[in-house]
């Protein structure tokens, strides 16, 4: 999983599943949420660094990620 924002991004969709269909209490469903932003944040910030690395030029072509049924745009490369 060490810089796969691919696997981060399932890693966030699988804790706000949980946050959504199991959580009995609260507390637990905003735990979930927070590591779901902690997961996507992550992502994020290894693609702006990736980015920068490129010459801080976006993409014009973003390709799709399929996480639990949700497609995700994301910099083409960083998708495989």
């Amino acid at each position: 999983m060490i810089g796969d924002p691919k696997e981060w991004r399932r890693e966030a969709a699988r804790c706000l599943l949980l946050a959504a269909e199991s959580a009995t209490s609260l507390e637990t469903r905003e735990e979930f949420i927070a590591l779901a932003h902690m997961w996507l944040k992550r992502a994020g910030k290894f693609e702006s660094d990736l980015l920068e690395q490129r010459g801080n030029t976006l993409p014009h072509k973003t390709e799709k990620l399929l996480v639990d049924g949700a497609d995700i745009p994301v910099p083409p490369g960083l998708a495989d």
